[in-house]
C-alpha cells in the first residue's frame, strides 16, 4: 500500500468511525470558518445533511446574536480547549441550547488548522 492509499484508507476509516459516535462532531477550518467534516449525529441534531452542510459556513447554524465561542482566538492561538453553553439552530429554524467542546487541531507541520467541535444537548 503506498503512503496516498494510505492516507485515503486512513481518511475514510476516521469518518466511517465518526458516524458510528453518538455525539455530535463538526470540524471547521481554521481560516475560513467552513465545515469540514460533519458526523451523522450533527444531521440529526442540526437538520442538514453533509452534501448541504460541508464546505459551507458554520454561521449556517449560529443564530444571530451569538458567536462561534466566546473567545475563538484562544482556541486557535494555543492549545487551550474550552468548553461552553451556547445556542444553535437547526434547519428547521428550532433554536436550542447546547453545551460545546471546542479543540484545536494542528496540520502536519504544527501549525493550528482548524478546531474540533463536540455539541451535545444542555
Amino acid at each position: 500500500v503506498n503512503m496516498l492509499e494510505k492516507e485515503s484508507f486512513n481518511e475514510l476509516l476516521f469518518r466511517d468511525v465518526l458516524d458510528f459516535v453518538n455525539e455530535v462532531v463538526i470540524v471547521v477550518e481554521k481560516d475560513t470558518g467552513n465545515v469540514l467534516l460533519w458526523n451523522l449525529a450533527a444531521e440529526d441534531m442540526y437538520g442538514y445533511t453533509k452534501d448541504e452542510i460541508l464546505g459551507k459556513s458554520i454561521n449556517t447554524i449560529i443564530p444571530d446574536g451569538y458567536t462561534a465561542a466566546p473567545r475563538r482566538e484562544d482556541v486557535f492561538e494555543s492549545d487551550i480547549s474550552e468548553s461552553f453553553k451556547s445556542v444553535r439552530q437547526g434547519k428547521n429554524g428550532d433554536l436550542q441550547v447546547v453545551e460545546i467542546e471546542l479543540h484545536p487541531l494542528r496540520n502536519k507541520i504544527g501549525k493550528l488548522a482548524a478546531v474540533l467541535g463536540i455539541h451535545c444537548f444542555a
